[in-house]
Formats: structure tokens, sequence, C-alpha cells
């Protein structure tokens, strides 16, 4: 059994971290700005997920606290994981993005790639994220205070970074389409008018 406050794990949560980060805004970019070269140079997307895949064996096998008490049972601890965490944590690492390129080629979802489409499922690892600061308080030495205040920036940052892909659909959406969703009333036409000041100022469109 993996204890939940050793340092090995510890040292672990730290580099999922760091993925989580990486992975969140790298899937966000290459939806929005760089779809034909994401097809092309995926690779690291995918070592990426390796590790996730191994985190997903390594928290079958780690230890959690019920009312205050550490459960080392490992039938326990792994009932417990798959309860709560499995779903999120296999959506968020199988290479859904890579399967269907192997069956299907690349379609098309919303004017952009159904593959990139998939990929964006890797943006549920913020949930682990959460996990994993919360599992932190737990430490003497951490400051809980100070874990909900990154917890909630990193939030805020990952939340404006993932509102370009979404952009992105939406102007690579069919004008008939943007109707019938109801994308063209007043509400949606600030976001818009904002999105387009972006591509003058950086000199990159997202159409």
């Amino acid at each position: 059994m993996i204890r939940e406050l050793s340092r090995p794990r510890l040292i672990w949560d730290t580099l999922i971290l760091l993925l989580i980060v990486i992975s969140s805004v790298l899937v966000a970019y290459q939806f929005a700005f760089d779809q034909a070269g994401a097809l092309e140079g995926f690779q690291f997307i995918y070592l990426i997920d390796l590790f996730f895949l191994i985190d997903i064996a390594f928290n079958c096998v780690t230890t959690y606290r019920a009312r205050g008490v550490e459960i080392l049972d490992r039938k326990q601890c792994t009932a417990h994981y798959v309860r709560r965490h499995l779903g999120i944590d296999v959506l968020a690492s199988v290479p859904f993005d890579l399967i269907a390129w192997l069956l299907i080629g690349n379609g098309h979802l919303l004017g952009g790639s159904l593959v990139l489409a998939l990929r964006l499922l890797r943006l549920l690892r913020i949930v682990r994220l959460f996990v994993i600061l919360k599992r932190w308080e737990a430490f003497s030495w951490s400051n809980p205070s100070l874990l909900r205040v990154i917890k909630y920036f990193v939030s805020i940052l990952l939340l404006i970074h993932w509102l370009a892909p979404a952009s992105g659909s939406i102007r690579r959406l069919p004008p008939g389409s943007r109707r019938i969703a109801g994308l063209s009333r007043p509400a949606f036409r600030v976001p818009m008018r904002c999105l387009n000041t972006f591509d003058r100022c950086t000199g990159r469109s997202l159409r």
C-alpha cells in the first residue's frame, strides 16, 4: 500500500500537478490555435497520458482517510477510489482521440477537428488537482488557507484559458447554426467583439 502522506506520494503528486497544468494549457491551445500542427505532432500529449494511466494504478493502492482515520485495507482503498474518482480519471486519461484517429480518421465537430475535440476530455484532470490539494491540507507543514487560495487562483487562470477553445468553436460554427443555438443574441456579442480584438492585437485568428 502507498501511504497518502508519504514522501514518495508527495513527489508523485507534485509531478502530476505540473502535468495537469501543462496538459490543460497545451490541449486548449492546440484546439483553439494550432489544429493542423497538433494533429501532426501530438506524441508529447500521449507521453503525459502514460503518467496519468500509471497514476490510476497508484490511486487504487493509495490509502485514504475516513473521519480522520487512515484506511489501510487494500480492498477498501480500491473500492473507495473506484466509487469516487475512477470514472473521471479514465475519461481524462485514456487517449480516446487516438482511438478515434485509428478507427475513423479525423472527422469534424463544430467546424473543427473531432480528434482535438476528444482531446479536450483531458481538461477533466482539473478534478485531480483539487483532490491532490485537498490531500495536502492534511500535512502538518501545509497551510490550508494558502492551498485554498492557490486552488482558486489556478482554477480562475485555467478557466480564462479554456474560454479560448470555447470561443473558437463558436467562431467556426456556420452563421445559421449560431442563430439556432442562440449565439447571435446581444449577450454573446461582447465576448465575440473581445475575441475579434484579440485577433487584431496578436495577429492570430480562430477562424
